[in-house]
């Protein structure tokens, strides 16, 4: 009697999914960015284990012309986006977010914007239309006054993206050295990170 290892229900359940996509006729598109979609915490090892797999009827409506690997933050995973030549998502929805309350200038930079937003007319039209004026003013406020934080962690995704490339590159050559670098990098990322959190809860609805 031949006893079942985890080496053969991984050797099967590789194939049940070729199989899958096989039958399904999934394509795998072309994918650009990088050569890898995840890492692990270490960075000394990688491979390509997110992706996108669509039918030919999906890229056709879609107009779907690639997939691409971005940046990633924190996780051991980069984020994957499709990219598509006809599908209009509309405009963007503004938020309100909480971290503005406590900025100091933050009600009387609302108070004297409202009260030079003038002009007539009926009581619900004025105030829809200041309310509109008012997001317009509050997003670019939301640039002047917070904007360093998306740089700053820009600018820290950006060298932890290099580093994770330089991996790539010199695999096996100063691991130790480079995995000691990238976990610093990761620490300072996080507390970055940490000043940004009252600007990522509204976007994940988190109460």
């Amino acid at each position: 009697m031949r006893l079942d290892t985890s080496v053969d229900k991984r050797a099967r359940n590789m194939a049940r999914s070729r199989g899958f996509i096989l039958d399904m006729n999934l394509v795998d598109v072309p994918c650009v960015g990088g050569r890898f979609s995840w890492f692990n915490g270490k960075g000394n090892a990688m491979s390509r284990l997110d992706l996108f797999l669509l039918s030919q009827k999906l890229i056709d409506e879609w107009g779907v012309i690639n997939q691409r690997i971005g940046l990633r933050d924190v996780s051991d995973h980069f984020p994957i986006t499709i990219n598509t030549s006809n599908i209009n998502w509309g405009p963007n929805s503004f938020r309100f977010n909480n971290m503005w309350l406590r900025h100091d200038n933050f009600s009387p930079f609302v108070k004297d914007e409202w009260e030079k937003i003038s002009m007539a007319g009926r009581g619900d039209f004025v105030l829809y239309e200041k309310l509109k004026r008012l997001k317009s003013i509050l997003r670019g406020w939301n640039c002047d006054g917070f904007g360093w934080v998306d740089l700053r962690v820009n600018e820290k995704v950006k060298e932890l993206n290099d580093l994770d490339g330089n991996l790539v590159e010199n695999h096996g050559d100063n691991i130790d050295e480079l995995a000691k670098v990238r976990s610093n990098m990761m620490g300072d990322l996080w507390k970055t990170l940490n000043i940004k959190e009252g600007m990522l809860r509204p976007k994940s609805r988190q109460r």
